[in-house]
């Protein structure tokens, strides 16, 4: 009988090689995957949620930034507020120098507070009449019209979400005006579905952003607060937050992570680039069934507050330069059209529906903030529709 040949050492050492060979080439691919998010949040900040969020709490968060928004701006539930009896001047995107300043009860100083009560405004920078001075802001411009006062409660970057708990807090405080008008700017859904600022824009001005949020998951509407509560917290604590925060955020979930398998991570970025962007995300976002379904409870929220305390609600649709200059139809249109079905007895005032000049709506030409000539239009709306209120009470 022949003799059966003994596997040679080499035979056994081969799938030991092969296996050694793909360690080294996965080993190999993920670290250039790895090195490969690194480089993409270097080149475009926001884009890897956990290399963003060290870097901006090493470079953009300080001891001192946090004390100074303690001492000014913080708050528990709304994230941020403007003081009362508070004044700053600043440059405006044109170069102007305008001043913002608040009153005892909070809201925006200036001649629009005087005479009689008729509306209580509240919204965003484009309600509080950021980059126009005092005396030119549209509650002002519609305190004229109408012949009484028109306060403005419209605080910078808040979402529509933060608008309707700033008025349910003045309306709780008694603080009731015949007509209650809410102003949505096109952009105000994106801060409703974030929870840290910077997540939203990486560059803006509140690196403490912390803020209420409201998602939609499994067919529920989901409300998380603010996740700063505590002023104590060490900046350690607040970029745990920050974590805890994008876990809940719109827009982390559009971001890379900088997790295992890291190859994944880059081919998932590279897909949302191609085919599905933060910016088309934003653009859908007024469409989708989580953006309607938001928006949606909010405005019935606005609606049964005001009127259980005695208020006439109006909702004012704003649109954004970039909608302008491209001459399209603003992103809420769809919920707007929804929203007068809805509510037919409700005025609502959209300022893109208006006839007037593109170019000179914003103090820029499709750039920054309402112009004084914009405060003219939106007020000149308004007034066309709630003067036949105020003409029967």
């Amino acid at each position: 009988m022949p003799e059966t040949p003994k596997p040679s050492e080499s035979n056994h050492l081969r799938p030991v090689f092969r296996a050694f060979l793909v360690l080294v080439v996965v080993s190999a691919i993920e670290t250039l995957s790895c090195a490969s998010l690194h480089l993409m949040e270097w080149r475009a900040p926001g884009s890897v949620v956990e290399i963003f969020l060290a870097n901006h709490f090493a470079n953009r968060v300080t001891t001192a930034k946090k004390e100074k928004i303690l001492r000014k701006t913080f708050d528990r539930d709304l994230g941020w507020v403007v003081p009362p009896n508070y004044e700053k001047t600043s440059k405006a995107s044109n170069g102007r120098e305008w001043t913002y300043s608040t009153n005892k009860s909070g809201a925006r100083s200036g001649p629009g507070n005087e005479g009689t009560l008729l509306v209580a405004t509240y919204g965003d920078s484009f309600t509080a009449g950021v980059e126009a001075q005092n005396d030119e802001t549209w509650q002002t411009c519609l305190a004229a019209e109408l012949g009484g006062a028109v306060v403005n409660f419209g605080i910078a970057a808040y979402g529509t979400l933060q608008a309707v708990m700033r008025m349910e807090c003045q309306l709780a405080d008694g603080y009731v005006a015949p007509m209650t008008i809410l102003g949505i700017y096109e952009s105000n859904l994106e801060r409703v579905v974030n929870s840290f600022r910077p997540l939203l824009l990486p560059e803006s001005a509140a690196v403490l952003g912390f803020k209420p949020s409201q998602r939609y998951r499994n067919g529920s509407i989901e409300f998380f607060p603010s996740f700063w509560t505590d002023p104590d917290l060490s900046l350690r604590e607040l970029e745990q937050l920050a974590a805890e925060a994008a876990q809940k955020d719109f827009f982390a979930e559009q971001m890379g992570n900088s997790a295992f398998p890291f190859s994944y991570q880059v081919a998932r970025m590279v897909k949302m680039c191609l085919i599905e962007s933060p910016d088309t995300k934003k653009q859908q976002l007024w469409d989708s069934v989580e953006g309607r379904a938001i928006m949606n409870d909010l405005v019935d929220r606005f609606v049964a507050q005001v009127r259980t305390n005695g208020s006439e609600p109006v909702l004012l649709f704003i649109p954004s330069a970039a909608t302008l200059f491209r001459e399209i139809a603003p992103g809420y249109a769809g919920f707007a059209a929804e929203i007068r079905q809805r509510h037919p007895k409700m005025t609502v005032v959209d300022v893109a529906e208006q006839e007037f000049s593109r170019p000179e709506f914003n103090v820029g030409p499709f750039r920054g903030h309402p112009s004084p000539y914009n405060n003219r239009v939106i007020a000149s709306a308004l007034a066309h529709d709630l003067r036949a209120f105020f003409a029967d009470r």
